[in-house]
């Protein structure tokens, strides 16, 4: 059965609002160091809406022990490519745009992780925003498994 407009009151993540155009329920919840971030719920249904709340809720919990082990993958790949492609840009007129090469610190001061989504299979995507200041504006966009684990990740935006 297809989606419903309406809004959900989860016990949990709080008031959540429907977005038809994307058909899914849209909230914010604090995840590390009382940062609130977005949060996404993406289920087949408004029946299942309930117990899908409830895994996700399970999920989260999980997500927030193994954050730390996701987050250290995710950095060192794109640390990586930050400094082997991005690091040395120039705009039309030859000036540098980037901040030249970074360490895992100062990677860590740009990066923030802005909303995790929950998919109806288990799986979750995680996106992390930089203040557009290593790679233009895009989102760096990590899926994980139905186990946290991380399928693939990429830039998007």
């Amino acid at each position: 059965m297809p989606l419903n407009a309406g809004n959900f009151d989860d016990k949990f993540f709080g008031p959540l609002t429907w977005e038809e155009k994307h058909e899914w329920f849209s909230g914010k919840i604090k995840f590390a160091n009382d940062k609130s971030v977005e949060v996404k719920l993406v289920p087949k249904s408004t029946e299942e809406m309930k117990l899908f709340a409830r895994e996700a809720e399970e999920i989260f919990s999980m997500l927030k022990q193994k954050f730390g082990e996701i987050y250290a993958e995710m950095r060192d790949e794109y640390l990586k490519l930050y400094n082997k492609s991005w690091s040395q840009v120039v705009n039309g007129y030859g000036e540098p745009v980037g901040h030249g090469e970074i360490s895992g610190e100062q990677f860590d001061d740009f990066i923030s992780l802005e909303s995790i989504w929950f998919e109806s299979d288990g799986s979750v995507e995680l996106f992390f925003y930089d203040g557009d200041e290593l790679f233009g504006g895009h989102s760096i966009h990590v899926w994980l498994d139905d186990r946290l684990n991380v399928r693939r990740t990429g830039l998007e935006g």
